[in-house]
């Protein structure tokens, strides 16, 4: 009676150990699913009031025509401000990736840590039924591993139906979260830009107005006036 007991409590103990274990897999693989889809959880978006609101935005295109001169020190004024906004944006894109790093490696760690006790408490639990034969012992053994290994095998599963399902909202939000959606397009993103050299010729200047008020690009102009470097968002 003792036995059956002790071995219905160490199961629970084994089982309590894998659960906690498979909820930071889940959290883990929630917040690396967000890292692919750009979504990125609201406590790191919130870093960046770390900087004044005024310095989110960058300075828009110039509406008049880079041809003439009388814009020069409106173009030079628009560099600096660029620099300045670049400079802070670049200290809060660091920090959020300081901080994703940080936080995936604390799961892996508590994941770690579950693993070690999961393979501790089955090494103890096996240590105790010296006085049962050998064989005894390694059916005993296998059955619980068989039992541990398909709980563990559903619970992945399951996990990883979630995943879809969170990976589908997050992509597809509904339209009471719209706006939840559109803020995450204004804040600081912690991806690589991509920065080319384009003609100034390339695009009329209401296109390059109407991506640069969509967000799609952000327009720096060269000392030259015949090109422009353009980042794509």
């Amino acid at each position: 009676m003792k036995t059956n007991f002790l071995w219905h409590q160490t199961i629970q103990h084994l089982c309590h150990i894998l659960q906690q274990q498979l909820e930071r897999f889940e959290e883990m693989t929630k917040l690396e699913v967000r890292i692919l889809c750009r979504i990125l959880p609201k406590s790191i978006n919130e870093l960046d009031q770390l900087i004044p609101s005024n310095h989110h935005q960058l300075p828009p295109y110039c509406n008049s025509n880079p041809l003439n001169g009388n814009n020069n020190n409106n173009n030079n004024h628009n560099n600096s401000l660029y620099e300045i906004i670049k400079k802070h944006q670049k200290l809060i894109r660091n920090y959020k990736r300081q901080m994703l790093a940080k936080n995936l490696e604390e799961y892996e760690s508590n994941i770690e840590q579950n693993e070690f006790l999961y393979q501790e408490e089955l090494f103890n639990f096996g240590s105790q039924f010296s006085e049962i034969q050998k064989d005894q012992i390694n059916n005993l053994m296998n059955c619980l591993y068989e039992y541990l290994h398909c709980q563990t095998m559903s619970k992945i599963r399951k996990i990883r139906f979630n995943e879809t399902i969170f990976r589908y909202k997050l992509l597809h939000p509904c339209h009471c979260r719209s706006s939840l959606a559109n803020n995450n397009n204004n804040t600081i993103s912690i991806y690589p830009e991509a920065i080319i050299k384009i003609f100034e010729k390339l695009f009329t200047t209401k296109e390059l107005n109407l991506l640069s008020s969509l967000g799609k690009i952000i327009l720096f102009p060269l000392q030259s006036i015949s090109f422009y470097f353009v980042v794509f968002i």
